[in-house]
């Protein structure tokens, strides 16, 4: 069996109203997000009649609608981060790809010059 089916067989993956996906907790009030997933493992689910065309579909949308909603949260994450931060990763940056490199962020579209 693959992963994922044998995470689904364990009770792993949930079921939240057609949509398939992790549960993580989030800080420290012990909620709980529900991440969709992956369309490949949605593949595999649905190949093996453990989820039918339209718990597929149903999982891409909130996929689609969640990945919105991180990658906003990341953009809005990188206008506030700290002098301490931005110094940390441009550290990390330069032991990464060497001094004098240009890298681009393919998220936000920041060029950084090292």
């Amino acid at each position: 069996m693959s992963y994922i089916i044998d995470k689904f067989n364990a009770g792993e993956v949930v079921v939240k109203g057609n949509v398939y996906g992790w549960e993580f907790m989030e800080g420290f009030d012990g909620a709980y997000e529900h991440r969709p997933l992956m369309e490949d493992a949605m593949g595999e689910l649905f190949n093996a009649g453990l989820a039918t065309s339209k718990d597929v579909v149903e999982t891409r949308k909130a996929r689609e609608v969640n990945d919105a909603r991180c990658i906003a949260a990341y953009i809005e994450g990188r206008k506030n981060m700290s002098e301490e931060h931005k110094a940390e990763e441009l550290f990390e940056m330069r032991a990464a790809f060497g001094e004098g490199e240009k890298v681009v962020n393919i998220i936000t579209g920041e060029v950084t010059y090292l």
